[in-house]
């Protein structure tokens, strides 16, 4: 039995509505092969209009954990709770590796084999076989641990309703990027997407992929993008990042003005993309903001579409 654990930190509206990409992921991922979904809403009132606008149509197979009282008093009883307890609520990062702890309690529960943490603006990819035998192989290699290189959605336009159904277009992991061929043409594409940024990132997002985990004795996450040492596979993470101006300045809009490190300032954050969005969007220049992300996240050249 496969469980994909969805952490909904940031539930994003766009003129008004919740979007449907959250039931589309949700039916992709149970039509694959996951046999359950666990979805965490750290907003408690979320769930409310999550069911109200249809997005949830009554699958026993998906199971909601609201960020309530049952909810906290559950994470209290966890190992992480003494590291994480200052910290539940102001970092995201805490409520999310909460979660991924409570889910494998709740696994063990549900007789659940294998889990998978994403968030909600990311799909599990598969190409070379289905998400069973995937699974299944592991297991029979003894593996318990399963780290996914993500690679990272870029948009074609300003304009993106779905980008789970709009975005075809991705930038390649640099753990995923062939050893032999053309190398000038490679370091073409990389530098192309540096040059771009201010601060040189070719994702302007995380690069350290997320892992898979056998439901066993111990297992709990290490951060939210790893539950042990990484191991390479053609499955993936699709990482719709900032894929569309409105779900960027929407999402850069609720995070604020959020400060430069996390957890206290024991990790300051690097200059970086983030930063930047944060300080353009808390400026009010909308039309500064949407020339920054036409320049930094759209690739609307299809010439260049074809080098990449």
């Amino acid at each position: 039995v496969l469980v994909l654990v969805l952490n909904f930190q940031i539930r994003i509206r766009v003129k008004g509505k919740t979007p449907n990409y959250c039931m589309s992921e949700n039916q992709y991922h149970l039509a694959i092969g996951f046999c359950k979904i666990y979805l965490y809403f750290d907003d408690a009132t979320e769930f409310r209009s999550f069911v109200k606008e249809g997005k949830y149509n009554g699958d026993s197979r998906c199971i909601f954990f609201k960020n309530d009282g049952d909810l906290r008093r559950s994470w209290e009883g966890l190992r992480l709770w003494p590291k994480f307890c200052k910290f539940v609520d102001e970092e995201v990062q805490a409520r999310q590796e909460l979660n991924c702890e409570h889910a494998v309690s709740q696994a063990f529960a549900d007789d659940v084999t294998w889990l998978l943490h994403i968030d909600a603006d990311e799909l599990f990819h598969c190409p070379d076989t289905t998400v069973e035998e995937h699974f299944s192989k592991l297991s029979a290699d003894g593996v318990t641990v399963m780290n996914y290189v993500n690679h990272e959605g870029v948009p074609e336009t300003c304009d993106v309703a779905n980008f789970f159904d709009e975005v075809t277009l991705f930038k390649r992991s640099l753990a995923a990027l062939p050893l032999q061929g053309d190398k000038t043409a490679m370091r073409e594409a990389l530098d192309f997407w540096s040059l771009r940024s201010l601060h040189g990132q070719y994702f302007i997002g995380y690069e350290n992929g997320k892992s898979a985990v056998a439901v066993v004795e111990g297992a709990a996450p290490l951060s939210v993008h790893e539950w042990a040492p990484p191991t390479l596979s053609t499955a993936c993470i699709l990482h719709y990042i900032a894929c569309g101006f409105e779900w960027w300045q929407r999402k850069y809009c609720l995070l604020g003005s959020f400060a430069d490190s996390w957890f206290g300032g024991a990790l300051p954050i690097p200059p970086s993309f983030h930063l930047q969005s944060r300080d353009l969007l808390q400026a009010g220049d909308l039309g500064k903001a949407k020339a920054f992300y036409a320049e930094m996240v759209v690739l609307d050249n299809q010439m260049e579409v074809s080098k990449q």
